[in-house]
């Protein structure tokens, strides 16, 4: 299997993630962990992938890869992210 690599930003998440994909994705289910993700897969030139070949590439991976993948999400979300002005996160 392929490596996936994604790149996780607060601006692609707020522009183009739907809210109900974000709230889906908090249940944890396989379908909508790989769904939220899809939107960040990237290509060998770091280009966004288009989503529904995200999608296949994604579904392909096994369940202990995706739910790896999920974690590195998390991470890579919560080390994007930018404080306000007053400093709250």
């Amino acid at each position: 299997m392929d490596t996936i690599e994604i790149r996780v930003s607060w601006d692609r998440l707020r522009e183009h993630v739907p809210i109900d994909d974000r709230i889906e994705f908090e249940t944890g289910s396989l379908i909508h962990v790989r769904n939220l993700l899809s939107y960040f897969v990237v290509n060998g030139t770091g280009d966004y992938m288009p989503f529904e070949k995200a999608v296949k590439k994604v579904g392909q991976l096994p369940e202990t890869q995706l739910l790896e993948l999920r974690v590195e999400f998390i991470r890579l979300l919560s080390e994007s992210a930018v404080p306000n002005a007053n400093g709250a996160a």
